[in-house]
């Protein structure tokens, strides 16, 4: 569920990833297929997908966003 949220939100047609530069919807999708396959040798956890966006986009309101939503969506209920 959590990958089908960060997908939504930097979907090819969204206005967030249409704003943003040095971002392709291209290397969006690598970087959250990485911290998804367990069997990719590169494999990053779920922090590391933020820092990744936080080192090619800054501290911005969306990886902000990205952040919340992975610390929301894992946190016990």
């Amino acid at each position: 569920m959590l990958f089908r949220k960060l997908r939504a939100i930097f979907a090819r047609d969204s206005d967030a990833l249409a704003r943003l530069a040095g971002l392709t919807p291209g290397g969006v999708r690598e970087l959250i297929d990485r911290a998804e396959d367990a069997y990719d040798p590169r494999t990053m956890n779920l922090d590391g997908l933020v820092d990744a966006l936080r080192e090619k986009l800054g501290d911005t309101p969306l990886v902000q966003l990205v952040a919340q939503t992975i610390h929301y969506t894992l946190e016990p209920k």
